[in-house]
């Protein structure tokens, strides 16, 4: 079975959505999660809009990344990246 391993996208909406369905996490979860809408979360991943600090703290510790992979979207940790394969 051949697997296609998807680049890490470096704009910070493809990053969250990366992330997101990395950790198998629906929108609508995620905004439950952090007190928002399933559409903002939407919003963020297509750069409709763009999330203010506190919610970035709180998708970072939802996906499990460093705060700073979020505030600086062009920085991704290899440990991120490790066994994406």
């Amino acid at each position: 079975m051949e697997s296609r391993m998807r680049a890490m996208p470096t704009d910070m909406g493809g990053l969250l959505r990366y992330l997101r369905e990395r950790a198998d996490l629906s929108p609508e979860y995620v905004a439950l999660e952090i007190g928002r809408s399933a559409r903002v979360i939407g919003d963020w991943e297509r750069n409709y809009r763009s999330p203010r600090l506190v919610h970035l703290r709180q998708l970072a510790r939802l996906y499990g990344v460093p705060i700073a992979v979020l505030v600086d979207a062009a920085t991704i940790p290899e440990e991120i990246t490790a066994g994406v394969a």
